[in-house]
């Protein structure tokens, strides 16, 4: 989730000094169809088929048999993925989740945020990166200040 607006994101990622007196591009974002993908069950499994990420719980599989599968979803429609507790994830689901460019979110299960497993093609790094030269430099108040009053 990216907290500055794409002409802060990119003027920050390039290195640009920003004019304070230019004014910002309003965005509306895009209608998209990806989901968050949330997994809070500690008993599941998460897995790939081809190009769908599996969700399985063995708790609701009868003794001997195979996992229920709870749940199927398009790895294009997969914005992000955050698991909670205990569950499982294939080291295939995590090669297909990476090359899709989907990062991965780990929290306890109390939700105490891990971590999270990035690509890397994912730009996150370099923005917060970017973010805390700005905020060292001072030119993240001046930026923020500007917005406020623009509000």
């Amino acid at each position: 989730m990216h907290v500055c607006q794409p002409d802060e994101v990119n003027a920050l990622a390039d290195g640009d000094v920003l004019d304070l007196d230019a004014p910002l591009r309003r965005v509306t974002p895009p209608d998209t169809e990806q989901r968050s993908v949330v997994v809070t069950s500690s008993t599941a499994r998460i897995s790939v088929d081809s190009d769908q990420l599996l969700m399985t719980d063995r708790e609701l599989a009868d003794d001997g048999e195979e996992r229920e599968v709870v749940g199927r979803i398009g790895l294009q429609r997969v914005a992000d993925l955050s698991i909670f507790g205990r569950a499982q994830v294939t080291t295939p689901a995590l090669h297909a989740l990476a090359r899709a460019g989907i990062a991965v979110s780990l929290f306890s299960s109390t939700g105490f945020f891990l971590g999270t497993l990035l690509t890397r093609t994912s730009n996150r790094i370099d923005v917060r990166l970017a973010q805390h030269r700005a905020v060292a430099d001072g030119s993240a108040f001046a930026l923020a200040r500007t917005l406020i009053a623009d509000k």
